[in-house]
């Protein structure tokens, strides 16, 4: 496979691990979706910005949103492959390990996160 044909695969990737998440991300499982405690801050809006212009070279325009830098409308502006740490965030996996109510969608979402992070690897600090 090409390095770019790993960087597309690795784009799906993300797209998949996104899709895969936000379906916890919501009342009722999210308990803080709609409080101060959620789980989007500007500081990982900050690291986006940072991490899209290093690895992949794309600058990110900021919003203007009140709290968030890289909010619009619809959501985050940043499409999931720029901004990793949010698009694999789950708050269960960080912070007990798993869904302990739901073993199949654990178990899906380790294997998309093992996929991720053997091809990252490849690409970003593999290099010879």
């Amino acid at each position: 496979m090409t390095a770019h044909e790993e960087e597309q695969k690795l784009i799906y990737l993300y797209g998949k691990m996104y899709d895969h998440t936000k379906l916890k991300c919501n009342p009722p499982r999210c308990k803080s979706y709609y409080t101060s405690m959620r789980c989007c801050s500007p500081e990982y809006c900050e690291s986006t910005v940072q991490y899209a212009k290093d690895i992949w070279g794309v600058d990110l325009k900021i919003t203007g949103y009140k709290d968030l830098p890289l909010m619009g409308p619809e959501g985050c502006t940043a499409e999931p492959h720029l901004r990793s740490i949010c698009t694999v965030h789950d708050c269960l996996i960080n912070s007990i390990g798993c869904d302990p109510e739901d073993e199949e969608w654990t178990g899906t979402y380790f294997r998309l996160r093992q996929e991720i992070n053997d091809l990252e690897h490849d690409l970003f600090f593999n290099k010879e």
